[in-house]
């Protein structure tokens, strides 16, 4: 919906606090992954523990994904 942030291609927030205007003060300013910090944002108050930590592990997948791509971009300077 227009109250999501996008995260990665294809891929919405279900963290209430995700739909703030992407700006020079957008809570993801320091941070790399927001997949990740999304997905642990208050997970110790998520009724499924579980499948909560299955998110974060999700995300950790999608970040060493998206690193090991853009590591395989990179050439030598010689």
């Amino acid at each position: 919906g227009a109250s999501d942030v996008a995260l990665w291609p294809n891929q919405k927030s279900s963290n209430p606090r995700a739909h703030r205007n992407l700006n020079s003060h957008n809570k993801y300013a320091g941070e790399s992954f927001p997949g990740i910090y999304d997905a642990m944002f208050d997970i110790e108050n998520k009724a499924d523990q579980r499948k909560a930590w299955e998110e974060v592990k999700r995300q950790i997948s999608i970040a060493a994904f998206t690193v090991q791509a853009a590591a395989g971009t990179l050439k030598d300077v010689a």
